[in-house]
């Protein structure tokens, strides 16, 4: 688990320091991760997986299955970086993709 952390903070060129003041969580933590004597809190870990731009899950290693193909799901990403899937209706996805479609094109969703 601590070999992606390390690997985003080696491609981003950053120290545990910077982490630290970027996220709160402290470096002692950071190092007792490093060090195999446990891990962050799920607090800390969201804050870090934030700061990377990644999910809670891709950063504890954890693949994520893809949706099973056809019909109308939907994965959603949860505050603390977890996904649910759910399934719509084709009414609930022809909304959607109707509220969609009436964001500006430099809408971030």
């Amino acid at each position: 688990m601590y070999e992606i952390f390390e690997k985003l903070m080696k491609e981003r060129s950053l120290t545990h320091y910077a982490v630290w003041k970027a996220t709160g969580v402290s470096q002692s933590s950071l190092s007792d991760w490093k060090k195999g004597k446990g891990t962050p809190g799920a607090a800390s870990l969201v804050k870090i997986a934030d700061f990377f731009g990644v999910t809670v899950d891709a950063l504890m290693g954890r693949e994520i299955p893809a949706p099973e193909e056809g019909g109308n799901v939907i994965r959603l990403r949860g505050r603390d970086g977890s996904y649910v899937e759910r399934r719509l209706s084709d009414d609930q996805m022809q909304a959607i993709r109707f509220i969609i479609s009436q964001m500006p094109d430099d809408t971030d969703i």
